[in-house]
């Protein structure tokens, strides 16, 4: 049987965080499996070969788009999920936001960087890939910063 090793403090029931560790890790996996079909499918934008793909190449996209950020909002969110510390969900959630937004930019790279496209286009998806990038980098700063101020107080705490 697997242990499963992680802080218990301020756990009320332990059963139900035993139970989310484990989802948690379920979904940690997902994200790693979405991080290399995105990675993958970029691979495949750079080489040309994804004009070959066709609709399972768009079902693909769509998936890395709109998958990820779903469950990071539901990590981040969900009263349910609340009940693990923030330290413990912090990397599914940048996860998440980081393979939706490499999905994005594989659509500027595989579809709109051609000489077809018109350049207020072009200008206008990469000004939303780079508000959404500024948008993650943010979001990432601002829930490490909160990670930190209760380690910083959890340890003055332990050692007045």
């Amino acid at each position: 049987m697997k242990q499963h090793h992680f802080e218990y403090e301020g756990f009320e029931e332990m059963p139900m965080a035993v139970s989310l560790q484990r989802q948690l890790e379920s979904i940690l996996r997902l994200l790693h499996l979405a991080l290399g079909a995105a990675l993958t499918f970029l691979l495949f934008a750079f080489s040309g070969a994804a004009d070959y793909l066709g609709r399972a190449g768009f079902f693909l996209w769509l998936m890395l788009l709109l998958g990820p950020p779903a469950a990071s909002f539901l990590l981040l969110i969900s009263p349910t999920w609340r009940g693990l510390p923030l330290a413990r969900r912090i990397n599914p959630i940048l996860l998440g936001f980081a393979v939706s937004w490499l999905a994005a930019f594989i659509f500027y790279i595989s579809s709109l960087s051609g000489y077809g496209t018109p350049l207020w286009l072009r200008l206008l998806y990469l000004l939303l890939v780079g508000s959404y990038l500024l948008f993650i980098l943010g979001l990432s700063f601002f829930l490490w910063r909160r990670v930190t101020a209760r380690r910083v107080t959890a340890d003055e705490t332990l050692f007045p």
